[in-house]
């Protein structure tokens, strides 16, 4: 995506999504999807509505600098300057699989 708040839609087959700065909202397609998200990105909203195995990579903190919570039925990922917000999470549909950091 640009600077600014964007929306990024992914299609069929596997996607990348990279929101950049701003406040994006993020939605991967049918099969494996990866979202990119890193340090300086801004708050961003990802809404996966499909299977696969969805990851999430973010760069430039350690697993030790995030935390989580439940906001009804979405995923909240804090981070120190932050938050990635999951749509959808805990109904078992818009689930990432996995969550990955890299300094």
């Amino acid at each position: 995506g640009e600077p600014g708040n964007d929306t990024l839609l992914g299609g069929f087959g596997a996607d990348m999504l990279v929101g950049g700065a701003g406040s994006d909202t993020l939605g991967g397609g049918d099969d494996d999807d990866v979202y990119f998200w890193r340090m300086g990105d801004g708050s961003d909203i990802i809404d996966d509505e499909s299977g696969g195995n969805d990851v999430l990579w973010i760069g430039g903190y350690s697993p030790e600098s995030l935390s989580a919570l439940r906001a009804g039925d979405d995923y909240v990922l804090i981070l120190p300057d932050a938050t990635i917000r999951i749509v959808g999470y805990y109904t078992g549909i818009n689930q990432i699989e996995s969550i990955q950091t890299e300094l």
